[in-house]
This record gives C-alpha cells, structure tokens and sequence, in this order.
C-alpha cells in the first residue's frame, strides 16, 4: 500500500514538472539567445500620422525575425532602443513598441539593438521635413468620372505614395499608387479604374505616404519613416 502511494506521488509530481515545462517553452516560444546580428532580419518603423489640421499622432514598431526558421522574435537578455528609449515588447503582436517616442519632422532617430552577449547594432535615419499635403480632392465623385488627386509637391521624398482603399462584397481591398515620377503634381484615376467597385462600395479613403528609408550595413534589415498626411474621405454617387 505504502509502494502504491510512493508511485502514485512520484507519477504526479513527473506530469506536474512536464506541464509546466510545457508552459513555459509556450510563454517563451519567442524569446531566443541572438549572439549573431547575421541570424536575424530586423524591421524597423517610424511614422508620424496627421490625424486632423490640429493633431498628429506617433508609431513605433520593430519586429525581429530569426533567419533559421523566419519567426518573431525577442532578443533574451537584449534590449532595443531608439533615440535613448527603450522599446517595450508586446507578447501579443511579438513586436517592440513605444508609446512615449514622438516622432518630429528633419530629425535623426538612431535605433540601437543589443544582442545576448552585449553586442550593440546601430543605424539611423533623418525623418521628412513635412507631412504630404493634398492640395485638391472632390468631397464627392461619380463612378463614371475621372478622379482627379493632387498635392503639395514639396512633400515630395525619395518614395511617395496614393494609398487608397475601400470595401466592396468582397471585402476591404487596397490599391497603392507610385507617385515619385509625377512631377506636376496631379494624377488622373480613370473612370476605368473604377471597374472594381461593387454597388456597396459607398466611399473611397486615401492618404499620401513619403518613405525614407535606411539599410544595415547593406543588408536586407532596414528602418524607414513613414509621414501620412491626413486620412481624406470621398462619398461615391452613381
């Protein structure tokens, strides 16, 4: 009876110790010793969002991911930085955030990364001077018209985008537009373009994007600035 209770006990505490070693590598999946800046590929974002004439908004995102198997990850023991703050890592999203860091116009940020064993990887990058402007955009349009977009050309960086998107039966769908070689300021969408949207598509949204971008010691890991100028909204009209 005393061996039943002995083995019995030994059992439990042999499924207990194997849970909880389950729950641990579960928790920490994504957290890796990085001794080796070549094993990972590191995104970095900053953005500056205007949000209406009078407010702006600041994003901050850096995901790791390990090139042996392409996950998100965490650096164990590693911090990330930029600009002196410290990044938070979010276990959700597995990505590094910050919510104190604003993000100006023509400034430099740097971005410090910290390996396992204290290696420190740097880069910086120089945020546009202004946030793209639209100059001219129709509060409403016909389906069968032209769509006429333009904007403030001294916004205008290395990349410079028309986002635009909307929902049809399908669901949301987003088109991206490459305005870089447009040296008027203007783009005419054609009423042809317009072929995609379904009756219940009842409104289209654009931004203008600029991009700047800075690569790590010529490798695919990079950080870019993103400024979004004000979200526009366009009610459609048969």
């Amino acid at each position: 009876m005393k061996k039943q209770i002995i083995i019995s006990v030994l059992l439990s505490l042999v499924f207990y110790s194997c849970d909880n070693s389950v729950d641990n590598n579960e928790k920490t999946f994504y957290e890796r010793y990085i001794l080796d800046a070549s094993s990972l590929i590191i995104d970095a974002t900053i953005e500056r969002i205007k949000i209406s004439e009078d407010s702006t908004s600041s994003n901050v995102v850096v995901n790791l991911t390990d090139k042996s198997d392409y996950e998100k990850i965490s650096i164990k023991n590693g911090i990330i930085k930029i600009n002196g703050i410290e990044l938070n890592f979010s276990k959700e999203s597995l990505d590094y955030k910050s919510s104190s860091l604003n993000i100006n116009p023509d400034t430099y940020y740097e971005i410090e990364i910290f390996l396992s064993n204290g290696e420190r990887i740097t880069n910086s990058i120089k945020t546009q001077n202004k946030i793209p402007i639209f100059l001219s955009l129709p509060e409403t349009q016909e389906r069968n018209k032209d769509l006429i977009v333009k904007w403030d050309l001294s916004s205008i960086q290395d990349r410079f985008f028309l986002e635009f998107w909307y929902i049809n039966s399908i669901g949301p769908q987003q088109i991206s537009y490459n305005l870089i070689n447009i040296s008027d300021g203007e783009l005419i969408i054609p009423s042809s373009s317009f072929g995609w949207l379904t009756d219940s598509t009842k409104t289209l949204h654009l931004k203008l994007v600029s991009r700047n971008l800075s690569y790590f010691n010529n490798t695919n890991s990079k950080i870019s600035s993103n400024f979004y100028s004000e979200e526009k909204i366009i009610n459609l009209i048969p």
